[in-house]
């Protein structure tokens, strides 16, 4: 499988993602919801990012990805 990031690789490391996640934390946590995300357990960059801002693992499934021929 082919990783996918959100950020391109010449802008890693400024800190934009974390940035970006936090001032969303903020708007949904604003509005009184609970702000709540998912990932696949290989991206560990993702994986590390969430967990320094915060966010628990609550709940672990299976996924299976289907690519038509």
């Amino acid at each position: 499988m082919q990783r996918q990031a959100a950020v391109h690789a010449d802008q890693r490391g400024r800190g934009l993602a974390s940035q970006l996640v936090g001032a969303l934390v903020r708007s949904i946590r604003a509005r009184g919801e609970t702000p709540f995300l998912h990932l696949t357990t290989e991206n560990e960059t993702a994986y590390r990012l969430y967990d320094a801002l915060g966010f628990e693992t609550r709940a672990t499934f299976d996924v299976t990805a289907l690519r038509a021929p």
